[in-house]
């Protein structure tokens, strides 16, 4: 009886993972699993990804919209590098398992499709000065 549950339990957080992985692009996937799944504040979320809240409700916003609609007629594959789709798909796994959001921000810095370093050419240090 308890496989049962534990079989069911792993059904619904692989349904849960498959689908961020399907429907979002990398950056929305974190930032829906952190709002939705942990209730992390958007200001919060900004700080860890790096990004402005702007971004960040920005991002949730088109996240939510892409729910709503059942997906949008754009494939997101394109977002996605393949080795990163699995790592992602494997931390939000484990975090859903030990209920520890700190899993996931703890990796986040190596995954470059959700936090883009800023990157600086000549001409953008000039604009800088200016």
């Amino acid at each position: 009886m308890e496989q049962q549950a534990d079989k069911q339990a792993f059904d619904s957080k692989g349904h849960s993972v498959e689908l961020l992985l399907s429907q979002f692009t990398p950056k929305q996937a974190v930032i829906f699993f952190l709002k939705e799944g942990f209730r992390y504040q958007l200001k919060e979320i900004a700080l860890i990804l790096q990004t402005s809240e702007t971004a960040v409700k920005s991002n949730l916003h088109r996240a939510k919209q892409r729910l709503e609609k059942g997906g949008e007629p754009f494939s997101t594959d394109s977002f996605w590098d393949e080795k990163e789709r699995n790592e992602l798909s494997e931390l939000f796994y484990k975090t859903l398992e030990a209920q520890d959001p700190a899993l996931l921000i703890r990796a986040l810095p190596s995954l470059k499709s959700v936090i883009q370093k800023p990157t600086y050419t000549p001409t953008c240090t000039l604009c800088m000065a200016a």
